[in-house]
C-alpha cells in the first residue's frame, strides 16, 4: 500500500443540531483493501464538556495522548481508522475491522498502562462501509 493512500486525509467543517462539527476523514480506502474484508465498523465514542478550544480544557490533550496510544490499532492486519468526527460534546473515531474481539483486545491491551478513558465502543456490520460512504458523499471538493 502507498503511504500516499494510506495517509491521505482531509479535514472538514459541519454542523449538527446547531452544533459545530470537525471531520477528519481519510480520503480513499487504503491500496487494495477491500470493504468486505473489514465488515464490522466499530465507533469509539469520549464524551466532553466545555469547549475543546478552551486553553483550560486538558481534554484535548487526553484525545491527543488516547490517539496516540491507540494508533497500532490502525493497521492493515486489524483494522483502518477511517473517520474522526468532533464536535457536540463528543469525539468520534470509527474504525472498520476484519475481527472485533481481536480489536477489542488489542485496545485492552493497548490501554493497560493507560489512565480510565470515558469511553463508549458500539459495533456494528457495516460490510459496505455505509458510515464513511455517507460522511464522503457529503464533503464536497475532494479529488
Amino acid at each position: 500500500m502507498s503511504a500516499d493512500q494510506e495517509g491521505r486525509w482531509t479535514i472538514a467543517a459541519g454542523e449538527e443540531d446547531g452544533h459545530p462539527l470537525l471531520f477528519r476523514i481519510r480520503q480513499g480506502l487504503p491500496d487494495g483493501v477491500l470493504k468486505m474484508q473489514y465488515p464490522k465498523l466499530i465507533s469509539v465514542y469520549w464524551p466532553y464538556e466545555g469547549d475543546l478550544q478552551d486553553e483550560d480544557n486538558d481534554v484535548n490533550d487526553q484525545h491527543t495522548a488516547f490517539e496516540e496510544t491507540v494508533a497500532p490499532l490502525d493497521s492493515r492486519d486489524l483494522s483502518f481508522l477511517m473517520l474522526v468526527i468532533t464536535g457536540g460534546g463528543r469525539k468520534e473515531w470509527h474504525y472498520y475491522t476484519q475481527d472485533e474481539s481481536k480489536w477489542v483486545d488489542s485496545l485492552n491491551e493497548l490501554l493497560a498502562d493507560s489512565p480510565d478513558y470515558p469511553l463508549e465502543i458500539e459495533v456494528a456490520p457495516d460490510p459496505e462501509w455505509n458510515l464513511y460512504e455517507d460522511v464522503m458523499q457529503g464533503i464536497t471538493g475532494l479529488d
